[in-house]
């Protein structure tokens, strides 16, 4: 993680100077999915045999897994953070509290809004807006550094040398200027989202800790339960058995993904403890070869539909597969700009540090989306 680049400076100067559809006819129950790993799905009133529970596991460990990501966000181990995500959730309770009717229309869409916790978009805005901060501050604090030198360099420069280099310090006032326009943007946003006042939002993320870093650890030692328990799938599942009048089950689609390791499921590596600094590759095609539709081939008559609901469930899984092999491309550029920026030129250097925090914060951007899309809050 970059943290705050005090020795920038010096290092610089050393380096320099060395669908929509009704449920028209539809009588029977559709069921309601909940959030939680032990809730299990009621049986439809069309269906005679009681539906079996959500979670399959075979003992308390692979629940606590899935246990364990709920308070997510504190994987980045940072208070500043967790406090602001404390706040959002307790000045909103009334609003959170509220229950979603059962949509009119049925797709996923409207379904996938009907399951998500609304806590999930809370959380994910008060984190992504976080991100947002103190990215644009530390770009702030690196521009400071680098404009030192220029202040320096324009000291001996002479002619078109101290042309060109009036030139680039009028080019960092004017980002300067940009920059302060877009931290009063993100603390305008997490003042809306966590109902604290602007100023006391600055006044809180005044001390440059960087953007923080995450531990990606815990989600590729999880189960693959936090996927079949995400409010699309449970959006998929529902749709195929209210389009269906009930004829393909929810208990034919509760076991499509094998119940294994995330970064298992993915390819990615038989060490569980992959960790967002340690190199690892993603099998790319690995996880779809794992999806079991067998039950749904006995369904025939109703096969657009089960291929429909095959599309929806490959997309989603190939929706997290990309965001797991953006976030394995991003830390890598990352790493190498990083290093790249002990070898170059004062101006180099400054802009490889710049691409190095570039790809630092689309990373966690990434991992935001990639805990939004498991529906985890």
């Amino acid at each position: 993680m970059l943290k705050k680049p005090t020795s920038l400076l010096v290092c610089l100067f050393c380096l320099t100077a060395c669908q929509g559809l009704a449920l028209q006819g539809y009588r029977g129950a559709v069921p309601a999915m909940e959030k939680a790993p032990a809730a299990e799905l009621p049986a439809p009133e069309i269906k005679t045999e009681p539906q079996p529970p959500r979670f399959s596991a075979q003992d308390g460990r692979i629940a606590q897994d899935y246990k364990g990501l709920e308070a997510w966000w504190g994987f980045f181990n940072d208070s500043v953070l967790n406090s602001l995500i404390s706040s959002g959730l307790s000045m909103n309770a009334t609003q959170l509290a509220e229950k979603a009717e059962f949509p009119k229309i049925i797709n996923t869409e409207t379904l996938e809004k009907y399951y998500k916790d609304k806590r999930v978009d809370l959380v994910n805005a008060i984190v992504r807006d976080y991100v947002e901060y103190r990215y644009v501050q530390i770009q702030n604090n690196l521009l400071d550094e680098y404009a030192a030198l220029q202040e320096m360099a324009l000291l001996e420069a002479v002619g078109r040398e101290e042309s060109k280099v009036r030139n680039e310090l009028e080019k960092l006032q004017d980002q300067k200027t940009e920059f302060a326009k877009k931290l009063q943007d993100a603390s305008v946003s997490l003042s809306k989202s966590t109902r604290l006042l602007p100023e006391y939002i600055d006044e809180i993320l005044k001390d440059n800790q960087g953007i923080p870093d995450y531990d990606i650890t815990p989600i590729m030692a999880s189960s693959t339960l936090i996927i079949r328990n995400a409010a699309k799938v449970d959006a998929a599942r529902t749709e195929l058995f209210v389009k269906t009048q009930g004829q393909v089950g929810l208990d034919e689609t509760k076991d499509i993904l094998p119940d294994t390791r995330f970064n298992q499921f993915f390819g990615i590596s038989e060490n569980i403890f992959v960790n967002a600094h340690s190199s690892w590759r993603i099998k790319i095609g690995f996880a779809r070869e794992q999806l079991d539709y067998s039950p749904l081939m006995l369904h025939l008559v109703h096969r657009p539909q089960t291929q429909e609901f095959e599309n929806s469930i490959n997309a989603y899984v190939a929706e997290i597969e990309g965001m797991l092999v953006s976030i394995s491309t991003l830390r890598d550029q990352q790493d190498v700009l990083e290093k790249a920026a002990t070898k170059a030129s004062q101006m180099e250097a400054y802009k490889a540090l710049l691409g190095a925090l570039r790809a630092e914060y689309e990373k966690t951007k990434t991992i935001i989306k990639l805990f939004e899309a498991l529906d985890l809050y």
